[in-house]
Order: structure tokens, then sequence, then C-alpha cells
């Protein structure tokens, strides 16, 4: 179903167009899927600790396998080696089938029901950013007020 609906969003869009997640999805709405569906293994925010997962805050525009202080599969491993970063469109395909999207990872969550619960939690997964990339933000804030 989620593929279908990719597809004819990318059709729709033109080719090449990836549906926009975080614009389509409600970010409170996804609060409250991650709370029931994630809240159990992962934690998010600013005082985040890796637990049975690891720690999602910046999760969206990171590469996969990222947090130093956690323990991955093989197989999220494998996709680090390959490069691969959490776009909003692996994530919704992720969250869609996280067994079938990536193969032998660990994580025992079945995935999310429909398109709309994909794009709210992608929506909320992108309200939170990395320590880093809130500090980058402020120091180019601050470059461009003084020059």
């Amino acid at each position: 179903m989620f593929r279908t609906a990719l597809i004819a969003a990318t059709v729709a869009g033109g080719i090449g167009a990836p549906p926009a997640f975080a614009q389509d999805g409600d970010a409170e709405a996804g609060e409250a899927l991650f709370n029931r569906h994630c809240r159990a293994c992962h934690q998010i925010g600013e005082d985040a600790r890796n637990s049975t997962g690891p720690v999602l805050t910046g999760v969206v525009g990171e590469e996969i396998a990222s947090n130093p202080d956690f323990r991955y599969s093989p197989a999220f491993t494998e996709k680090k080696e390959e490069g691969f970063v959490w776009t909003e469109e692996h994530l919704g395909e992720y969250l869609a089938n996280p067994r079938a999207y990536i193969p032998r990872n660990r994580m025992v969550f079945v995935g999310l029901r429909s398109d709309e619960d994909v794009a709210n939690m992608v929506a909320y997964l992108n309200t939170f950013e990395t320590e880093t990339e809130t500090e980058t933000e402020s120091e180019s804030e601050t470059e461009t007020k003084t020059e």
C-alpha cells in the first residue's frame, strides 16, 4: 500500500518528486504514535538516552547506525557501509515495514498500518534536531547578524 502511494505521488508530482512527508504529516498525531509504538524502546529529545533501541533525536537526514554508543544489528552496519542515510523517504518505507525494508534487522516492530500514520511519524521525527544541527544553525545566524 505504501509503495503504491509512493509511486502515485511520484507520478502525480512528476518523475523524481518524492512525497513531502514532513509537510504532509501531523507532528502531534506522530507524537501520539511514537508514544504508543516506539517509546518502549526509543527515546527522543534533548535528554534522550539509548535504551533497547538507539536515541532517535536528529534521525532525519542522519546516516544509519550513526550513534557511536549503540550496538546496531549487522543489517544496519552493512547499510552504513553503503552510505545509507535516513531521508524522509527511507524512514517512510522503513516505518511501513521494517523487516521487509531492511531484512535481518533486530527491531521487533512490525510497521505502521497507514500512509497517514507514516507521514505523521516522519513529521514528528523531523521536529527533533541533534545538538550539532542546532549549534550549527545558531552559529550561522550569529555570523549572518555580524556580517
